[in-house]
C-alpha cells in the first residue's frame, strides 16, 4: 500500500470537497474519503487532474474566437449555435 504525505494544499481540497457535499470535514463520509486518498494512487492522480482543470478553467482569457473558426467548430461539433 502506497503512502501519501498529505500536505496543506490536501487538507484544503478534502475540505472543499466536503463543503461541496455539505459534509463536514470530520464526517464518516469525509474522513474515509481522505482516507482512500491516502491509500490510492489512481483516485490521488484523478483528484489532480480535476484540480488542473477547474485551476485552468478559472484563468482562461476571455478571447474572441474569428467567426469563421466558430461556425466551423459548431459545424463540426453537430451543435445548434445559440442565437
Amino acid at each position: 500500500m502506497e503512502k501519501h504525505n498529505q500536505n496543506k494544499e490536501c487538507k484544503n481540497i478534502i475540505e472543499q470537497l466536503c463543503e461541496e457535499l455539505n459534509e463536514s470535514v470530520n464526517s464518516p463520509f469525509c474522513t474515509e474519503v481522505q482516507r482512500h486518498l491516502e491509500q490510492c494512487s489512481q483516485c490521488r492522480v484523478f483528484v489532480d487532474s480535476i484540480r488542473t482543470t477547474v485551476f485552468f478553467c478559472k484563468n482562461l482569457v476571455d478571447e474572441d474566437v474569428p467567426r469563421s473558426i466558430d461556425d466551423h467548430l459548431w459545424k463540426i461539433l453537430k451543435l445548434k449555435k445559440p442565437e
